[in-house]
């Protein structure tokens, strides 16, 4: 199911994962009985799927961020704040 939002502000960890796995789901969904070739030779698809992967991306950067913050605050405060 499509969700739609103005915006990807990555700035939930449980959104964020959402995105991920909801994004993964929609590349599996797209190259369904698709090979190379017709990967290559269909452009729509092909952008479909890299942008996608651009998503799952910035939420995997988001969540890496989250987790070194995490991580400082858990050891006694935020260093360098």
């Amino acid at each position: 199911m499509w969700t739609v939002r103005l915006f990807l502000p990555f700035d939930d960890p449980v959104e964020s994962l959402s995105d991920i796995l909801e994004h993964i789901g929609d590349i599996e969904r797209f190259l369904q009985d698709m090979g190379p070739v017709d990967l290559h030779n269909d452009r729509r698809t092909l952008f479909a799927c890299q942008y996608a992967l651009l998503i799952i991306s910035e939420a995997a950067n988001a969540l890496a961020k989250e987790r070194k913050h995490s991580a400082r605050v858990f050891r006694g405060g935020i260093s360098g704040a």
